[in-house]
């Protein structure tokens, strides 16, 4: 992070872009919020982010809901405001590759 000149702000927005990069290309309409780390869509949280920094040298980072068994997510800690966990499979409503996921 140091190399880049990344504050710990900056590192977030920039792998919330990245997922919002992906689903810009799945024509998903999805956002990220100032207050609340990860991207979510109309459904729930697509994506988290738990990062975690040592000297300036991140580990962790970013991962993206695909297509995995929601109930299995759903028995996972739900964000500040209580959004369920969804998946890009789930808005699309159709089979979405992982993949066609990695591509972007």
């Amino acid at each position: 992070m140091r190399r880049r000149e990344l504050g710990l702000a900056d590192y977030r927005q920039r792998l919330e872009q990245a997922v919002l990069d992906v689903c810009r290309e799945l024509r998903v309409a999805a956002h990220r919020l100032d207050d609340e780390p990860g991207v979510f869509c109309k459904l729930g949280q697509l994506s988290t982010v738990g990062v975690a920094v040592r000297s300036w040298v991140s580990s962790h980072g970013v991962t993206l809901n695909v297509r995995p068994d929601l109930s299995l997510v759903s028995k996972t800690r739900p964000n500040a405001r209580g959004l369920k966990a969804t998946s890009l499979e789930a808005v699309r409503q159709r089979p979405t590759a992982i993949p066609k996921s990695a591509k972007a």
